[in-house]
């Protein structure tokens, strides 16, 4: 199957990648590759049911948090900057490209990590986002995809 595909050449993937259920209540996280596990600490199974919220903590902005529900919602691509947290509550900035192939959102995670203050919280809510996100073939044809990711400050 298609998800099948997916996850096999996701998982083996350096960035951290989840696919959400968006037909389902709660949008549930239905694939999360290693390296989101990694940096999350997070297990498939602590996962299980559960969509992106949980990474929110008490760092996480509101406002982010409220637009990446209502692109999840409305099924409109996002790219966005917030803060999350770890499994063990460690902050990371997470700039967070998200877009939609039939009943699933894909997000792409790339971690900003080392400690977030409140002057980049404050910058960032308007200033930082992804300006491009492209799946291309593996140059070496390993059969893993290359994501190109772009990002800008305004």
């Amino acid at each position: 199957s298609w998800m099948d595909t997916v996850e096999s050449a996701f998982d083996r993937y350096d960035l951290a990648i989840t696919i959400q259920d968006i037909t389902a209540e709660h949008r549930p996280i239905v694939f999360a590759n290693q390296a989101f596990l990694r940096l999350t600490g997070h297990s498939k199974s602590s996962l299980r049911g559960r969509g992106l919220d949980a990474l929110a903590g008490p760092a996480t902005e509101a406002l982010q948090k409220a637009l990446l529900n209502d692109a999840l919602r409305s099924q409109q691509p996002l790219k966005l900057a917030l803060t999350h947290h770890t499994k063990a509550g460690k902050t990371f900035l997470n700039l967070l490209a998200l877009a939609h192939s039939g009943p699933y959102a894909i997000a792409v995670h790339v971690p900003m990590l080392g400690p977030v203050c409140k002057e980049d919280i404050e910058v960032r809510h308007m200033s930082v986002y992804v300006t491009s996100c492209r799946v291309l073939p593996c140059p070496r044809k390993c059969g893993v995809p290359q994501t190109l990711l772009s990002f800008s400050w305004l």
